[in-house]
């Protein structure tokens, strides 16, 4: 009976982890092509939440000792509890971040998890997600072009990112991805290919934007897949650089006037919500704080910090701060670690990507499915993912 018990228990999981990897990788690909932010959620919390979290047991032990994972956790906590000291508590704000927390770290544990059970059926799923944001790249393009934009206008996506920067920055993420999986000589020529031109397609997607973080991100990354590359893939990628310069220059130099917009309010942004932060160093206004910024200069009100770094300042003091600087620490240190033999630098690329979109937007990190997601979150997950397939892999040999 016992062992029958089992057999059913894990036919039951191990059909729930199938599951779990279609609606995650929807879920995925729902950022570029669900048209409303909300049914995107709503999916999310049904159809990935709620296996995640069945199966949150055998997800546990891939996590428990990993020095990435205890570090964000760690950070989350932290700044979870620094509304005790904040200056006005709410309760319903307070219960939303955290369910948003607890919907982070489904999403890591379910990335780990998927990756554990099947790494190859991972990377065909995430090689998909990547070939089909460069299909929504393209049908994005083919409907801006076709609407006679303005040469001022700024390109955003067919999906739930309504912003171009936001835009900018999730499709440069994919745009990295593509390449890394372009450069890989082990794959099938037909497949590269298919990496390439989504890459191409993507970083053009960027490029119209106009969004200069993103395309200071995008770059950052593309010029950390070439470190330690052949010189003639260097050559070959600068000569790229050359002739994509030189076909703005002759053919679109709309663009040039569209990203020399001046320095823009983020100094002024940074100035103010740096005042608030010597305000209170060391522990930080809380983190339900509102996050608003005034700029007196301008008198303008401005949603948000635009920096996420200093966001975590302004919330959790030099303590948050530190914790900050502490996880991303140990993921560059672990980037750098996987990628040494590795065929791509891709993980590192990710993460340098992921420093700079801080750098220029976001504010807190907890939010719902929202650009950060792709941008800080999903690297977050595959590094800990590759990770614990290592270790377990080491654990059993010995």
């Amino acid at each position: 009976m016992a062992g029958q018990w089992s057999r059913w228990s894990e036919d039951l999981y191990g059909r729930l982890s199938r599951f779990l990897l279609l609606t995650y990788s929807a879920f995925l690909a729902g950022f570029f092509f669900v048209p409303n932010a909300v049914d995107l959620y709503k999916f999310y919390s049904i159809a990935v939440l709620l296996p995640a979290l069945i199966l949150f047991s055998r997800t546990l032990p891939l996590l428990r000792g990993d020095r990435l994972f205890l570090l964000v956790l760690l950070y989350l906590v932290y700044m979870l509890i620094t509304p005790a000291w904040g200056e006005s508590f709410q309760w319903r704000p307070y219960v939303d971040y955290l369910r948003l927390a607890l919907y982070v770290l489904a999403f890591l544990g379910a990335t780990v998890l998927l990756y554990h059970m099947w790494p190859e059926r991972h990377e065909i799923a995430l090689r998909a997600v990547s070939l089909l944001a460069g299909i929504a790249g393209l049908v994005s393009l083919a409907i801006w072009f076709s609407d006679a934009h303005p040469s001022s206008a700024r390109l955003i996506g067919i999906g739930i990112l309504r912003n171009p920067n936001a835009s900018g920055y999730a499709h440069a993420v994919f745009g990295v991805v593509n390449l890394a999986y372009a450069m890989i000589p082990s794959g099938k020529v037909w497949l590269r290919i298919g990496h390439l031109l989504a890459a191409a397609v993507l970083f053009w997607f960027v490029l119209l934007t106009h969004s200069r973080g993103a395309l200071l991100a995008g770059l950052a990354g593309i010029i950390t897949l070439f470190i330690g590359r052949r010189a003639r893939e260097i050559f070959l990628f600068a000569l790229l650089l050359v002739v994509v310069f030189m076909a703005v220059h002759f053919y679109f130099p709309q663009v040039y006037s569209a990203l020399d917009r001046g320095i823009g309010a983020r100094p002024d942004i940074w100035k103010v919500v740096w005042s608030q932060i010597r305000e209170a160093p060391f522990l930080g206004h809380g983190y339900l704080v509102d996050p608003s910024v005034y700029v007196e200069g301008r008198r303008a009100n401005f949603s948000f910090a635009h920096n996420a770094y200093l966001a975590t300042l302004r919330d959790g003091g030099i303590i948050g701060g530190l914790l900050l600087l502490a996880f991303l620490g140990e993921g560059f240190r672990r980037a750098f670690q996987l990628d040494r033999n590795a065929a791509t630098s891709v993980h590192l690329a990710l993460l340098v990507l992921a420093s700079i979109c801080m750098l220029f937007d976001t504010d807190r990190l907890l939010t719902r499915p929202r650009e950060l997601w792709l941008v800080l979150w999903l690297p977050l997950g595959l590094l800990m993912a590759h990770s614990s397939l290592l270790r377990v892999s080491k654990e059993t040999n010995h």
